[in-house]
């Protein structure tokens, strides 16, 4: 990476912790921005829990597991969706 990158990526992250130093006093406390204050619904936050299962580590790791243990990593599947219900009501 040259100088210009480094200038740019230097300016980018000014910017994003510019960004969050303006909003953070608007937001209180940090549980209540980590929370949503506990306002939201069941879909989203279900929907949330799923498409963070499907990230790119499956999509790498799990063709390798399969390669070098054989199928036996089916058996963890459904324990990624036992899980998400509790995850829901937190």
């Amino acid at each position: 990476m040259g100088v210009a990158d480094y200038l740019i990526l230097l300016v980018y992250l000014a910017a994003l912790a510019g960004i969050g130093w303006y909003f953070r006093s608007s937001k209180g406390e940090g549980v209540s921005y980590f929370l949503a204050g506990r306002s939201m619904g069941f879909f989203p936050i279900g929907l949330s829990v799923m498409v963070t299962t499907f990230s790119a580590l499956n999509y790498l790791a799990f063709p390798g597991e399969v390669f070098a243990h054989g199928l036996y990593v089916l058996v963890s599947l459904p324990v990624f969706f036992l899980a998400a219900v509790p995850i829901v009501f937190i």
